[in-house]
Formats: C-alpha cells, sequence, structure tokens
C-alpha cells in the first residue's frame, strides 16, 4: 500500500484512540458525565494533538538531516509496518498497533526533552514540565496499551503464537524499562563536571543500546511475530533493529555536530548543554597526549560562558575528522543492518526488505557524505 496513506491511516487512528481513552471511565459511578466532558474539553485536546508533533513530522519529511531525531516516531512505526509486510501482510491490519509505537516513541522522545531541556519549542517549555510529563506518560501508558491489545487479539486467532506473544509483552516492558535507565545514566553522567568524566566510544554506544536500540529490536521483532514469523526469522528481524536503532541514533548525533558547520558548532545543543555525541568523542580521542584530552574538556567547559574560549575551543575541536569518523561508524552500522537482512534474504528479492535498507541510507545524503 502507499507509505502516506499509512501514515493517514496511524494518525486517524491517533487522534481516535487518544480522544477515546476514558470509555472506561463512563462506567464508574463515582466519575460524573460533567467530569468526562472536562476532560475532553481545551485546552487539553490542542495539548495532545500538539504533543504528538505531528506538524513537525510533515514539517521534517523533505529534510532527514536535520529531522532524525523528531522523525524517531514515524521511523519506528515504518520499521514495525514492514518487518510485518516482509512476511506477506497487508500494514493496515496492525494499524491500532502502529498507532502504539508512534505513542510510546513520542512519549521517550518528550521525556528525553524534558530532562535535556536543550529546545526552545519542546513541549515542556511551550507549557510547563509537570504538563509534558504528564501527557508523556499518557501517551506512554496508552501505546502500551494498543500494542499489547494487538498481541491478545492476535494470539487469540492463533493458540500456537500465545506463549511467544505473551513473551513479546515482557519484552515491551523491559524495552521501555531499559530505556528508563539509559535516561538515568545520562542524568547521573551529565551532573559530573567535563573534566572528570569518563569518555569512550564503547561507553557511548553502550548507553545508547541502553536508551533506544534495545526498542528498535523489539519493534523489529514485534512487527515479525505479528507477521508470522518463525522464531529464527523473528530472531534475526530482532538483531536488525538493534543494529538499525545504533545508526539511527548516531544519525541523529551527526546531524546535530554538523548543523552549522565547523564554524558552529556553537550551535549544536549537545555542545550547549555539555553532553558527549559521538562527533564529540572522537573530536576528544583525537587529542594526542592525557593533558591535551583534560585541556580540551576543560576549553569546553569555559567556552560555555566565554567567546574567547570558544575560539580556542573551535582550534581544538578537529571538527572534520570527528565528522568523518562519525560518517564511518553510521556506514558501518549500515552495512551490519544490511548485512543481517541477507541472512533472512540473500538478494534482497522482498520489497520491504530493500524498504528497509533504504529507512536507514536515506538520510545519509550525497550531500552529506560529500561533506
Amino acid at each position: 500500500m502507499d507509505k502516506d496513506e499509512l501514515q493517514i491511516l496511524i494518525e486517524q487512528e491517533l487522534f481516535a484512540q487518544l480522544e477515546s481513552n476514558y470509555t472506561l471511565l463512563a462506567n464508574v459511578p463515582s466519575v460524573s458525565n460533567t467530569l468526562l466532558n472536562e476532560l475532553q474539553n481545551q485546552p487539553w485536546r490542542d495539548q495532545i494533538r500538539y504533543a504528538l508533533g505531528l506538524e513537525e513530522h510533515h514539517e521534517c519529511e523533505g529534510s532527514a538531516q536535520s529531522c532524525t531525531k523528531s522523525k524517531m516516531p514515524l521511523l519506528s512505526t515504518k520499521l514495525v509496518a514492514l518487518t510485518y509486510g516482509a512476511n506477506g501482510k497487508d500494514p493496515r491490519e496492525i494499524v491500532p498497533a502502529l498507532a502504539g509505537v508512534f505513542l510510546v516513541q513520542q512519549a521517550s522522545s518528550i521525556l528525553d526533552d524534558i530532562q535535556d531541556r536543550d529546545r526552545d519549542d519542546s513541549l515542556d517549555n511551550l507549557l510547563n514540565i509537570s504538563t509534558a510529563m504528564n501527557i508523556a506518560l499518557l501517551m506512554l501508558s496508552r501505546g502500551q496499551e494498543l500494542i499489547t491489545c494487538t498481541l491478545a487479539r492476535s494470539s487469540a486467532e492463533d493458540n500456537k503464537t500465545a506463549t511467544s506473544y505473551l513473551k513479546l509483552v515482557t519484552e515491551l516492558n523491559k524495552a521501555v524499562g531499559t530505556a528508563l535507565r539509559g535516561q538515568l545514566l545520562d542524568l547521573q553522567e551529565n551532573s559530573v563536571p567535563l573534566p572528570l568524566r569518563t569518555i569512550s566510544v564503547e561507553n557511548y554506544v553502550a548507553k545508547i543500546v541502553l536508551k533506544s536500540s534495545s526498542r528498535f529490536s523489539f519493534l523489529a521483532e514485534l512487527g515479525a511475530r505479528l507477521g508470522g514469523a518463525t522464531d529464527s526469522l523473528a530472531s534475526g528481524y530482532r538483531q536488525f533493529g538493534f543494529v538499525a536503532g545504533i545508526a539511527l541514533n548516531l544519525m541523529s548525533d551527526l546531524y546535530d555536530f554538523a548543523g552549522a558547520g565547523e564554524e558552529g558548532i556553537e550551535e549544536c545543543r549537545d555542545y550547549r548543554t555539555g553532553v558527549f555525541n559521538l562527533p564529540l568523542i572522537y573530536a576528544y580521542e583525537s587529542q594526542e597526549t592525557e593533558a591535551a584530552k583534560q585541556e580540551f574538556l576543560q576549553v569546553w567547559q569555559q567556552s560555555l560562558n566565554s567567546p574567547e574560549y570558544l575560539q580556542a575551543f573551535k582550534e581544538k575541536l578537529n571538527w572534520n575528522l570527528a565528522y568523518q569518523q562519525t560518517i564511518a561508524a553510521i556506514s558501518s552500522y549500515i552495512g551490519e543492518a544490511e548485512r543481517v537482512l541477507k541472512q533472512i534474504d540473500p538478494a534482497l528479492e522482498k520489497q520491504p526488505h530493500r524498504d528497509l535498507v533504504w529507512l536507514l541510507q536515506q538520510h545519509i545524503s550525497p550531500e552529506v557524505l560529500a561533506g
């Protein structure tokens, strides 16, 4: 089916599910109709519609470079739809589950923004932290509910898959819990002054696995299992999702770092908030001695409040080297993801498999590769 048609169906499902989320309360005597009406009225509905970020997703469709992070919810639904479709099924059959996936990922983005406080147009800044957090938790809860209900309906239709579907419910909860642990680790690390942090590529990738990659791993298996994949196939898709999740997160790092070019590091959100992304780790590791690395961290810290030190930091940055190393790392993960798919489909004969590779490759445009 047409990808735009599927996206429209998902958006319609999102509004329908969120606006009907109080129907069960109508049967509780202590909850009056007046209260239910108030819950449905403005400004609640407008806040939810804005929190879904659909306008932002539409604006980003022609600009992969600047929008990788904001497109994660839609990328996630495409991942599930494609692994489902690879088993010969029509993704329209699981639109409620796809809406649930979108909600889980959008909730993650909102909670991430609350933690990072690095975007002026984030929901917590436009509303307030308490409202944004409650909306995110509602999305997370509703998203998990939609996914679980889809699994329950599917298992009822095929008793042979009931056990594996029950395991997926557990895996969903584990994926969400693992992401929260990753966020807590972020908060813990960022509370340590820059010159005192322990920095390495290996630790950073491990943190990505906690925060996001484990969730993408679950999502790839979810689509495959719903589509009727065998244990062996589902395991292959799970591995694809694991590697794809790392690649997508590193792409977000790349575009944050490269957004304003070599002379515009002050526009990089991670730099401004004193957070290491992969290019900044490569820039740190390019310093030739331990003393030079410590000086790099100290100058970074000082540059956040001083134009003089900002220029000194730019001179130490080795921007182009860090940029090229990051592209090489992303390309390596994309290559690994494609290799995993070829274990399932050696010639990538199935269109959904080719689309899965394109889902990753589209974010590395010729302009980016040219530097």
